[in-house]
């Protein structure tokens, strides 16, 4: 999380709730996922046996989150 953050912010990357920012990512993500499909811990669980389209149904997931929008709500800095 940090590199992503200083990538965009720098030094200023370190001046977020990083914590809260990984929680918040991670509900957002939950609820963007099929009905059947998790992230747990750090893996995506789904349906047995896996959909042909299962890799598509989870990059539709993630890019369906602002991850930017999200993390500005978590800058602590001044």
């Amino acid at each position: 999380m940090d590199a992503r953050l200083r990538s965009r912010w720098g030094a200023e990357g370190a001046d977020f709730d990083q914590e809260g920012l990984c929680f918040e990512l991670r509900e957002a993500l939950n609820d963007g996922l099929p009905v059947g499909w998790a992230l747990d811990e750090n893996r995506f669980v789904g349906p047995d046996p896996m959909p042909e389209d299962a890799l598509d149904l989870v990059r539709d997931a993630i890019d369906g989150i602002d991850f930017w929008g999200i993390a500005q709500s978590y800058d602590n800095g001044d």
